[in-house]
């Protein structure tokens, strides 16, 4: 299994999202993005981040939506290496 945590441009948001790209030994690769819920909120003292609200209860798959998903090979996925200039194409 390979991860690869990275920010995307928003086209609705001002700031950058954070996306979640799997790569699992099937072949299939998974794209995620994450969206606030009411579970979380935003501190004062950070511009960015949300943080789940203190002594609330989270599913582990809270706040990510499946954006993408595809298996075009049998063959595991051992690494992801992505460019800048690459994402979003």
């Amino acid at each position: 299994m390979a991860l690869h945590l990275f920010h995307l441009p928003s086209l609705s948001t001002p700031t950058p999202q954070l996306h979640l790209l799997i790569g699992f030994e099937s072949g299939l690769l998974t794209l995620l993005k994450f969206t606030q819920t009411s579970s979380f909120h935003l501190p004062s003292t950070s511009s960015s981040i949300h943080f789940p609200i203190e002594g609330k209860m989270l599913s582990e798959s809270e706040g990510w939506e499946l954006v993408w998903m595809e298996k075009s090979h049998r063959d595991a996925s051992k690494s992801l290496p992505l460019r800048e200039e690459a994402v979003g194409a």
